[in-house]
């Protein structure tokens, strides 16, 4: 790892240096379909003018919202209020919301026809919003929508109508063959200074910080980009012709743009290529994005540019903090390192050593200088601004002008240096056997003895703490100190072993330990046991860095030139903002190769080197300083009742309590983040109070399901992370699970009141009626009540009966199997004998439900019962369904040796039954007084699992609990 400052960028460059980072988002459904337009609304949403209508992508899925029509999309548009506003082919309106809070098409072109006078409406190709209203832009026809009144306005061309462009002064709309007009609220004005605009112009960008133009008085206004090639610049009511930097394509190739808030524009180009001008119009800059039409931009929420292309959308971090220089900018071979050098700034390679040219407002360009034994370098130091140092993988070289030379023929194995602080001329070379160093004085170049260690010890970060004395990291041998007497020869090196701060035999010492160097005088060591930093003369434990993974993931640590703290290693990087907390940056998706080196540079900035590009930081006060409130949240995007057959009914999005019949369903529940800057980058949780209160794990799980909800009240939360970690919530989304009628405690109420009033009503019919026979009619009355307690009872027993099935097999379900055992168990107890138990469990169900469907698994398990049923012999005996493809029969009063006869029966009657299955079966018999109910339900498991081990369709006894006589 090395440290030092390298000024990749002039200070004079109006555009950063390298690639920002792009991530495509394409739907694998609609892949080869063509785009024509993109928007983004406030919630995060991407929609896509699509050729069967409009696309849209929560990031997370993909859906189409066709028109009424059935036809394409053609433009997009934003309204102040979040309206997506929609152009398409004979038809324009906007995306509403319907009753349960889905996107819906609301069309307004069914008005048009008033205006149209028979003539065929065709494309809408600009859809603009302005102060006064919203314009719809046919070929011919402009429509002018005014949502407060809901009126809608009209006006036509035969010559046809361009471009758009709303403005202080009035909007703008192109009359082809004429030039533009300016709308005064009722009519549009020409503007006779604008009448070289005869050919049509397909938008115009705004440019507040671009300079006059020549003959021009005042700079901003706006820069057009037309199909006759030339470059316009509208300020006011007048047109000037704009000069753009040289080798520019014409404004022709450009359909779409977007002028970003710091003045600068982002041209999308016909050739699949982004194009970056400068805010002053006097540099420019190409991104390669697609190979086909960029077919619309605008800006993302939360940072970035979204690309609408054939197939899906770009996201393009731009501007942003983070840049790549890579093969795409002539880099070759495996990258080690970087330097700084006669003022410029050098690559390190497998494939030797290139020079970087990154002059202002010019594109990258990396010289490649082939020397003899330039091949595999790992680092080089500047000696002056003739001389350097090279680190060839084996040698130490010399490169002198652009001569190469040896300085020794020793296989040194450099691989990075380190100036002296307290030795002006000596150069500390990090090897993979040990420490080195060479002297120079003038033309003289002296290398040092061999490290007095034989063994490999790689060296990973050098720290000069005194004159005299050197600490070094290793990867495998831990932390060492050397001291140097005063011809420079080592008179001591020790390993030390951390945190016991006391030197240990080399040979004890087998972890790895990282030095980095987090500023002047300052150092810092990472290990296996812990971070310590070097304060007052000795290494102090700390914790600078994150404490993440062990052995080969250790982090190396620095801090930047704006106090800001980082750490990479193979796992990751990680942040530190002053006076804030660590954060992972999710870079995974950009990094290529392992990271090896890094670079301190002014004003906060950081490079770091991978094995495959150079991954650049430039902080942006701007981005850092930006609020949240345009950052997109997660939100709850479907819900729906999910049925055993399939079906699925969707539910409101309302935020209002949904109340729900409680039945045999599931209830599914969708969300999204629309975390476009990286693949896969959103994380979620979740929680449904009043069914499981903590929090589920952060993970890519965008989905619930709660099958079977019991009545009561609930309360759905989720919370999501995006890459950058802001964490958001959705509204929480309450409902209410209602019990069936007849579980409910106004009909129980009700019944006993209507028996109540029956009784009474009886009682005082017969009284009235049957004085004389008083004693005949009361034993009569007491048999009546009799019989309907006894009726009542018959109903209960029904009732409890019901409980206590199994909805599947009908056979007897879990609660009545435990209220039985217990029963059963208590009564053994007391009459001290023995209870035996066969635990059935179907072999292979899993297999035959992934094979078979699990309708045909449940078409199993009913047809096992009645088998399994034969074991059933007396009136406390009971055969129950223990759970999934699991049966428990209780049987009292047997010994193992019955309970097995019965149970090879059972075995043998399913297995000739012929039904795709065989059952393996655990038996376990105890006498009641020496065991309990756990013991017993214990052994019968694990007598199960001896004949599942034993090759299933088995019987497996478990070892009989004698009874003491």
């Amino acid at each position: 790892m090395v440290c030092g400052l390298v000024l990749l960028v002039p200070a004079a460059q109006a555009l950063p240096l390298g690639d920002p980072p792009v991530v495509r988002h394409a739907s694998e459904l609609y892949a080869d379909a063509q785009a024509f337009a993109i928007v983004q609304d406030h919630r995060g949403m991407v929609y896509i003018g699509h050729a069967e209508g409009l696309l849209s992508f929560d990031g997370e899925r993909w859906a189409l919202l066709p028109l009424a029509n059935g036809d394409m999309v053609r433009s997009l548009a934003l309204a102040p209020d979040g309206r997506v506003l929609i152009g398409g082919y004979g038809a324009f309106g906007y995306l509403g919301l319907d009753a349960d809070g889905r996107d819906a098409y609301v069309d307004l072109s069914a008005r048009a026809s008033e205006f149209l006078q028979g003539r065929e409406l065709a494309d809408i190709w600009d859809v603009v919003s302005a102060p006064e209203g919203v314009y719809f832009r046919a070929l011919r026809d402009v429509f002018l929508w005014e949502p407060a009144s809901d009126r809608l306005r009209h006006w036509y061309h035969a010559g046809r109508f361009g471009m758009l462009r709303p403005d202080p002064e009035g909007t703008l709309l192109q009359f082809r063959g004429e030039g533009l007009r300016r709308f005064d609220g009722q009519q549009w004005q020409p503007l006779p200074a604008t009448s070289e605009l005869q050919d049509l112009v397909f938008a115009a960008l705004p440019v507040p910080l671009a300079a006059a133009p020549v003959g021009s008085d005042r700079g901003g206004g706006y820069l057009t980009q037309g199909a006759d090639g030339r470059w316009w610049r509208i300020i006011g009511d007048r047109l000037w012709p704009q000069a753009m930097p040289a080798g520019l394509p014409d404004s022709s190739l450009f359909e779409h743009g977007l002028g970003l808030t710091d003045g600068s524009l982002a041209l999308a180009g016909g050739d699949g290529a982004l194009y970056l001008v400068d805010a002053q119009l006097q540099h420019w800059r190409s991104l390669p994005i697609d190979s086909g039409f960029l077919s619309g931009i605008v800006a993302a929420l939360g940072g970035g540019l979204l690309i609408a292309a054939d197939g899906g959308f770009f996201h393009v971090d731009w501007p942003g903090e983070w840049t790549l220089i890579d093969a795409r900018h002539g880099l070759r071979g495996n990258l080690m390192s970087m330097a700084r050098w006669r003022g410029q700034t050098w690559l390190l390679t497998s494939a030797g050593l290139s020079r970087l040219h990154a002059e202002a407002g010019e594109q990258i360009r990396l010289e490649a200088l082939s020397w003899a034994g330039s091949t595999g370098l790992n680092a080089l130091q500047a000696l002056d601004e003739e001389r350097a140092l090279l680190a060839e993988d084996h040698r130490l070289l010399l490169l002198q002008g652009d001569h190469v030379e040896r300085i020794s023929d020793e296989l040194v194995y450099p691989r990075e240096f380190l100036p002296s602080r307290h030795h002006p001329g000596r150069y500390y070379i990090a090897t993979e056997l040990g420490l080195r160093h060479v002297d120079v004085a003038g033309a003289q170049i002296q290398l040092s003895p061999p490290f007095p260690d034989e063994r490999e010890i790689r060296v990973v970060g050098i720290a000069e703490t005194g004159p005299d004395e050197v600490w070094f990291g290793s990867i495998r041998h831990g932390l060492w100190q050397v001291r140097y007497d005063g011809q420079g020869l080592i008179v001591s090196a020790q390993a030390f072993a951390l945190p016991e701060h006391r030197p240990q035999p080399a040979t004890a010492i087998n972890d790895a330990a990282l030095l980095s160097t987090l500023g002047p005088g300052r150092w810092m060591v990472g290990t296996e046991r812990g971070d310590f930093l070097w304060q007052d003369g000795q290494w102090q434990p700390t914790r600078l860095g994150p404490l993440v993974g062990q052995g080969d993931d250790q982090l190396t640590r620095l801090q930047g030139s704006d106090g800001r703290l980082w750490a990479y290693g193979a796992g990751g990087i990680w942040h530190r903002p002053v006076e804030a907390e660590w954060r992972e940056l999710r870079l995974r998706h950009l990094r290529r190769g392992q990271l090896l080196a890094h670079y301190i540079e002014g004003y906060g900035a950081l490079t770091l080197v991978a094995s495959h590009q150079l991954l650049l930081f430039r902080p942006r006060p701007d981005l850092a300083e930006r609020s949240d409130s345009g950052v997109p949240g997660v939100r709850l995007t479907a819900v729906q009742q999910v049925f055993p057959n399939g079906a699925a009914q969707p539910l409101a999005l309302q935020t209002a309590p949904a109340s729900l019949q409680a039945g045999d369903y599931a209830l599914s529940f969708q969300f999204a983040l629309p975390e476009m800057s990286v693949p896969g980058g959103a994380r979620y949780r979740a929680r449904l109070e009043g069914y499981n209160e903590p929090w589920s794990e952060w993970s890519r799980t965008r989905a619930f399901a709660y099958s079977r909800l019991r009545p009561g009240d609930y309360v759905l939360q989720v919370q999501a992370r995006d890459a950058a970690g802001r964490e958001s919530a959705i509204e929480p989304y309450r409902f209410s699970i209602q019990p069936p009628w007849y579980a409910r405690g106004w009909v129980a109420a009700l019944a006993f009141v209507l028996a109540l009033l029956l009784a009474a009503w009886l009682l005082r019919w017969f009284v009235r009626r049957r004085l004389h026979r008083l004693q005949a009619e009361r034993e009569r009355l007491a048999e009546l009540v009799a019989e309907r307690t006894r009726e009542l009872a018959t109903a209960n027993r029904q009732l409890q009966q019901i409980a206590h099935l199994d909805g599947l097999t009908g056979i007897a379900n879990r609660r009545r199997l435990d209220d039985h055992l217990e029963q059963i168990w208590r009564q053994a107890c007391a009459a001290g004998t023995r209870v035996a138990l066969l635990a059935i469990d179907v072999d292979h169900f899993k297999a035959y439900n992934d094979s078979q469907g699990h309708l045909a698994g449940d078409e199993l398990l009913k047809a096992l019962v009645p088998l399994l049923a034969a074991a059933v012999r007396e009136a406390d005996d009971l055969l129950a369904r223990f759970g999934g493809e699991e049966f428990l029969v209780v049987l009292p009063g047997l010994d193992s040796a019955a309970a097995s006869r019965l149970a090879n029966d059972l075995r043998q009657q399913v297995e000739a039954a012929a039904l795709g299955a065989t059952v393996s079966i655990g038996v376990a018999s105890h006498y009641a007084p020496d065991s309990t109910l756990q013991a017993l339900l214990q052994a019968a498991d694990q007598a199960l699992y001896a004949a599942k081990d034993s090759g299933r369709n088995r019987v497996a006894s478990a070892p009989d609990s004698p009874a003491i006589a």
